[in-house]
């Protein structure tokens, strides 16, 4: 294998549970997933995050030079992506915008 990708993302809206494990996997599956990237020789580790962790209010156009500003919501994104950031692999942080969810159902 040459990458992981950890796609895990936010729970539904509404649903106060899920947010606790939401965060508990950001924290600690995160953690788990870089030493199983490490013991199983995987160089490269792709982590889905999100943009609202460097929001700042303003119109401004922001990069990947902008502090991450994280409230308490997003704080165990921030802590995600530090856990992947001094891990010793080659990562990518991916921060999305808005994740959507379809309510449109094939025919």
């Amino acid at each position: 294998m040459d990458a992981v990708l950890n796609l895990a993302t936010v729970p539904r809206p509404g649903e106060p549970a899920e947010w606790a494990l939401n965060d508990r996997i950001r924290r600690e599956g995160t953690v788990n997933l870089i030493e199983a990237c490490r013991q199983n020789n995987v160089e490269r580790l792709v982590q889905q995050s999100i943009a609202h962790l460097v929001a700042n209010g303003s119109v401004d156009l922001l990069d990947e030079t902008a502090p991450l500003r994280p409230t308490v919501v997003t704080q165990s994104a921030a802590e995600m992506e530090n856990a992947v950031s001094a891990s010793g692999l080659h990562w990518t942080v991916l921060r999305g915008g808005s994740i959507l969810r379809s309510r449109h159902r094939p025919r």
